[in-house]
C-alpha cells in the first residue's frame, strides 16, 4: 500500500431535481474511507463520482485502478453463477482467482445455479465476490452490508484489515466498520 495514496475532490457538484450534492473540497488518503448519512445525502453520489458514472461539475483526481460494488447490481439472469464470474475472470486478466472467495462466502453450491434463482443474500455475496476478485489498487462498495449475514460480514471487515488495498465505502450501518482503522466521512 503506497503512502502517498490520495484521490482529490474540488468543487464537486451534481444537480438533481429534487436537491444538490456538493463538496467544495476533499482528499481520500486513508486505506479504508466510509461515507455515512441518510438517503439522499449524496454518498452513492459521489461513489459513481469517482467512477465517472454520472455527469457532474468539478474535478476529481485519482489515477487509481477500481473495481466496483454497486448498491443494486444489474446481473445477467440467464447464466449460472460460475458462468458469470469464469466470464469475469476472464476479462480481468489477472491473478485473483474468485474460487477461494466462492468457498469463503459459501457459494459452492450455488456455482451450477442460475443467477435468477439466488436469494437476495447470495445475490449479495455474488455482488461483493465479482468486486474483490478483481486486482485493484482502490474498491468501491456501495452499501455492502445490505443483505449480507453476520458471518459475511465478519469475513468482508476481515478481508479488509488483511489487505494492502484502499477502500471506499457507503454505508448506513457505520458501527460495522468499528475495527477498522478508518476515516469517517459524515454527509448531511
Amino acid at each position: 500500500m503506497s503512502t502517498s495514496f490520495k484521490i482529490k475532490i474540488n468543487n464537486f457538484t451534481k444537480t438533481y431535481p429534487e436537491k444538490v450534492i456538493h463538496i467544495e473540497s476533499m482528499s481520500l488518503t486513508k486505506k479504508v474511507t466510509i461515507f455515512v448519512g441518510e438517503n439522499g445525502s449524496g454518498k452513492s453520489t459521489i461513489l459513481k463520482g469517482l467512477l465517472k458514472l454520472i455527469s457532474y461539475q468539478g474535478t476529481i483526481s485519482s489515477n487509481y485502478t477500481v473495481s466496483y460494488m454497486p448498491e443494486n447490481p444489474h446481473f445477467p439472469l440467464d447464466i449460472t453463477v460460475n458462468q458469470l464470474l469464469f466470464n469475469l475472470y476472464q476479462i480481468t486478466n489477472n491473478d485473483y482467482d474468485y474460487h477461494s472467495f466462492i468457498s469463503e462466502y459459501g457459494l459452492e453450491g450455488k456455482l451450477h445455479s442460475m443467477i435468477n434463482t439466488l436469494s437476495k443474500g447470495m445475490k449479495s455475496k455474488l455482488n461483493l465476490i465479482q468486486c474483490i476478485m478483481r486486482d485493484t489498487d482502490v474498491y468501491i462498495l456501495d452499501e455492502p452490508l445490505n443483505g449480507l449475514d453476520e458471518e459475511s460480514v465478519t469475513k468482508l471487515i476481515n478481508h479488509i484489515n488483511n489487505t494492502n488495498k484502499h477502500f471506499i465505502i457507503s454505508s448506513h450501518l457505520e458501527g460495522a466498520f468499528k475495527v477498522l482503522n478508518k476515516e469517517i466521512i459524515s454527509l448531511i
